[in-house]
C-alpha cells in the first residue's frame, strides 16, 4: 500500500475512521490522505419580493456568502485538526479538496489508493 484515502465531511473527522486509517498507514508505511469534500455551492434561498406593486423572486442578501465563509472557516479548522492528529502518531499525511459533485471521479481516484 502507499496510499490511503480517508474522506472528510463538513463535520470533521470520525474517530474511530481515522484512528483505523492510521493503524494501516502506520502498519504498511503508507501516506494518509485526508479527501475534504467541498459541498456543492448552497443555491441562494429565494424570497417573494415587491417592488412597485409587481412580486418577484429574488435572492436573499448575502446568503451565499455567509454558507460560502462558514465552510472555509470549518474546512480550515478540519484541514489543521487532520494534519496536528497525523503528525501527533508520526504519519505521513497530505490533503485535498473535492467537490461533491465529483463523487465519480473520487471513485476512479481509489482505484489507485487502498
Amino acid at each position: 500500500m502507499e496510499k490511503i484515502l480517508l474522506l472528510i465531511d463538513q463535520k470533521g473527522l470520525n474517530k474511530i475512521a481515522f484512528e483505523f486509517a492510521c493503524y494501516l498507514a502506520d502498519l504498511t508505511r503508507s501516506t494518509l490522505t485526508g479527501v475534504f469534500i467541498d459541498p456543492e455551492p448552497s443555491t441562494a434561498s429565494r424570497e417573494l419580493q415587491a417592488v412597485y406593486s409587481e412580486a418577484y423572486i429574488g435572492s436573499a442578501p448575502g446568503a451565499d456568502d455567509l454558507a460560502g465563509d462558514h465552510w472555509k472557516t470549518k474546512l480550515a479548522e478540519n484541514k489543521r485538526a487532520f494534519a496536528l492528529a497525523c503528525s501527533n502518531k508520526g504519519i505521513r499525511w497530505s490533503d485535498q479538496v473535492s467537490p461533491v459533485s465529483s463523487v465519480n471521479e473520487l471513485v476512479r481516484e481509489t482505484r489507485f489508493a487502498d
